[in-house]
């Protein structure tokens, strides 16, 4: 018997490039994000992903 899995979910890693924290939180699923400090890196859940784009200071990771 196949096993049932809720739809694929998997996130996408961004990166903080700015000074001090920040949080935003997804448009989507509601989930805040908290990024602290320079270099700090998050999985972002793929349906915030194009919101989470737009924001200044955080760059999408591709490849890792």
């Amino acid at each position: 018997m196949p096993a049932s899995r809720a739809p694929d979910r998997a996130g996408i890693r961004f990166e903080y490039v700015g000074a001090g924290a920040l949080t935003v939180v997804g448009p989507v699923t509601g989930k805040a994000y908290r990024f602290v400090g320079y270099g700090a890196r998050l999985e972002v859940d793929v349906r915030d992903r194009l919101s989470i784009r737009g924001v200044p200071h955080l760059r999408e990771i591709r490849g890792s």
